[in-house]
């Protein structure tokens, strides 16, 4: 049985995904190992425990796809708002992470040199790139218009969206230019509408 191509290129970008997690668990287990001083920050242990909880879900949500099984719809919500949870904290991680690296690049520390390093840089500066460009969509534009009701409709999308990021950042990189543009273009009619609206109540006393 021949698989699909599309398939086979989406789990592999996936697999990618989990490395760069279990990657820098590892980088961060050797700096440790090594003695590495030069290397200690405080945002450390919470990036080597994050990266191998973060790691251990990812390849349990792949394995297992909650939207395939029939659950509860209270189980469902509650599934939701830990996927929400967990979305927020690994943009934070992916956050910290760059942080951490520009840190031990700036302080020159040799022990930490590695070509893991270069690699855990690029792979979160491109996840946490991808991930604000879905918030700016989902979320950002809609504060412009006043709508917290378009927020909270487009907080189920968000999540998808971001899922997409980190399942297939590949294809989310490639959107991202269209993902942008399309924002610029809401924010620019969302404030022309505003000015139009402020326009016409000024006009009317």
């Amino acid at each position: 049985m021949i698989m699909n191509k599309e398939f086979i290129g989406i789990l592999v970008i996936k697999l990618l995904v989990a490395i760069l997690l279990i990657t820098t668990y590892l980088y961060i287990d050797k700096l440790e190992n090594t003695g590495c001083y030069c290397g200690e920050h405080y945002n450390k242990d919470f990036i080597k425990k994050f990266s191998l909880f973060a790691f251990c879900y990812y390849i349990i949500t792949l394995l297992i796809n909650p939207s395939n099984i029939k659950m509860n719809i209270n189980i469902i919500k509650i599934y939701t708002i830990i996927e929400i949870i967990f979305l927020f904290m690994i943009a934070y991680y992916f956050y910290a992470t760059i942080q951490y690296i520009r840190f031990l690049v700036n302080e020159k520390c040799k022990c930490s040199e590695d070509m893991r390093r270069e690699f855990i840089m690029w792979g979160s500066i491109i996840e946490l790139f991808l991930i604000l460009i879905v918030f700016l969509n989902a979320m950002l534009i809609p504060v412009f218009t006043n709508s917290v009701s378009t927020i909270i409709d487009n907080i189920p999308n968000t999540q998808k969206e971001i899922k997409n990021v980190l399942n297939d950042p590949l294809s989310s990189l490639k959107k991202s230019p269209n993902t942008i543009k399309k924002s610029l273009k809401n924010i620019i009619n969302s404030s022309k509408s505003s000015i139009n609206k402020i326009n016409k109540n000024l006009s009317k006393r």
